[in-house]
């Protein structure tokens, strides 16, 4: 069988017994001294880490409203640079019809001014191709003596001669002079046409450009709202971890205290009875 146990010290008495009751009420003191002085300290940390956590709260009020701004500032953006780019397309898609109705004016006129060349060559090509053919007059027989009667006749058929020769003359040089207007009108017009297509394919390449320009400028206006927008997140995401972390420093504190509490307490209803 196990061995008995020892059997218990004798009581103390007299002045054994107050000597330990105060060397008991002195250890008592310096530790509830201690926990106290611990108590006093955590107070000073919990009033810097409510502080703190007030502040990481301020600051994380203000980075989500700058979020917020920031969110709300990206939807305005892309709202309006749609708008400006609908514009801008709206614009372009004028340019082209504006070009062709400011030169039309030219174009017809000038295929007008053709045609009607085309016609008065046609019209002198007719009369000139009316004319009759000039008509040699006769030799009179060699050693033939005419009279004044003959000689007269012979006169006004070289004049009749001569003057439809003439007429004819003055037609073909009129006919080379309109078939040359009509050449020169035919060239305008085929000139003003070139021009109206070279202004065409300008306003067309003036509204891609407008349509190029206005996507650039909002693309990099949307590249900017972003870049906001995400410095924004980055903000409120570190003020958000700041936070969390001085509410864990300020939770922390407060069960310390509160540990610190019980302690003391039970400290206080455990001390030790000398007898």
């Amino acid at each position: 069988p196990p061995p008995p146990p020892p059997p218990p010290p004798p009581p103390l008495t007299g002045r054994a017994l107050e000597k330990a009751r105060a060397t008991a009420r002195v250890a008592s003191g310096k530790a509830k001294a201690s926990l106290e002085t611990k108590l006093a300290k955590s107070a000073d940390a919990r009033a810097k880490a409510a502080r703190e956590n007030g502040a990481a709260i301020d600051a994380l009020s203000l980075s989500r409203a700058r979020a917020a701004s920031a969110q709300e500032g990206a939807t305005l953006a892309k709202a309006q640079e749609a708008k400006r780019i609908e514009a801008a397309q709206a614009a372009a898609q004028q340019l082209e019809p504006a070009a062709a109705k400011r030169a039309q004016p030219a174009v017809q006129a000038a295929e007008q001014q053709a045609v009607r060349a085309e016609k008065a060559l046609a019209d002198a090509k007719s009369a000139l191709a009316k004319l009759p053919e000039p008509e040699k007059p006769a030799p009179a027989p060699k050693g033939a003596k005419l009279d004044d009667k003959a000689k007269k006749a012979a006169e006004r058929t070289r004049d009749q001669a001569k003057r439809a020769a003439g007429a004819r003359a003055a037609a073909v040089k009129r006919v080379a002079e309109l078939d040359k207007a009509a050449a020169a009108k035919r060239a305008a017009a085929v000139a003003a046409a070139k021009q109206a297509s070279a202004e065409g394919a300008a306003a067309r390449s003036s509204a891609a450009k407008l349509v190029a320009d206005a996507q650039a400028a909002a693309d990099k206006r949307l590249k900017a709202a972003d870049a906001a927008l995400a410095v924004a997140r980055k903000e409120e995401s570190t003020a958000a971890a700041a936070a969390s972390k001085a509410a864990a420093s300020l939770d922390g504190i407060v069960a310390a205290q509160k540990a610190l509490r019980n302690e003391i307490r039970t400290l206080a209803l455990s001390a030790p009875k000398v007898n």
